[in-house]
């Protein structure tokens, strides 16, 4: 069940519909590569969100970069 505090549970909501678009729309070795660059994208997604596990962390971010 998706919760909106629950960041694993929206990254997995997120994983069962890339799985869904990986059966349904790029099987094959010939999408390897596109399922590869998702999966890097969602691996990098996954990182950057680990460095906002605090609202201090993000405010300190948003600052440095001035955002």
């Amino acid at each position: 069940m998706i919760n909106r505090y629950d960041r694993g549970s929206q990254l997995l909501t997120l994983w069962h519909a890339l799985d869904a678009y990986r059966e349904d729309c790029i099987s094959g070795e010939e999408y390897d590569s596109q399922w590869d660059d998702i999966c890097t994208v969602m691996a990098w997604l996954e990182e950057d969100l680990e460095q906002f596990d605090s609202v201090d962390a993000m405010i300190d971010y948003k600052e440095r970069h001035g955002l």
